[in-house]
């Protein structure tokens, strides 16, 4: 019944639509931490305690994250779930918007 009700809606479509881009969102950040945890697992144990600006030195961005390798997996996740909530926030804030 509810299901009626929302789609009678012009707010059905808008919240499916923003559902859809913070699935593909999550996606996207799923199949980039595996990417990037293969990338990581290629790194040689000696290593591990060596800075991004070491490991990556062509990554423009590694100085900027400073971070040692051993680290990186776990800070890596963390911000994982940060941007998720970023897209759900976003996602949210976007629907309560008035029309």
């Amino acid at each position: 019944m509810v299901e009626n009700v929302l789609k009678k809606t012009p707010i059905a479509q808008r919240f499916v639509k923003q559902l859809i881009k913070v699935n593909d969102q999550a996606c996207y950040f799923t199949f980039y931490q595996w990417e990037f945890n293969q990338i990581l697992k290629s790194i040689p144990k000696e290593r591990s305690e060596e800075f991004t600006t070491d490991v990556f030195s062509k990554n423009p961005y590694a100085e900027s994250i400073y971070r040692r390798i051993v680290d990186l997996p776990l800070f890596s996740s963390e911000a994982e779930q940060v941007a998720l909530r970023m897209s759900v926030i976003s996602s949210v804030e976007h629907m309560l918007e008035p029309v």
